[in-house]
């Protein structure tokens, strides 16, 4: 996965943690 956008991170970052 390749991140160029800092929001795009805490986004998908997000939708990794949601289930924890």
């Amino acid at each position: 996965m390749i991140i160029d956008n800092p929001d795009q991170f805490k986004a998908w970052l997000t939708t990794v943690l949601e289930p924890l």
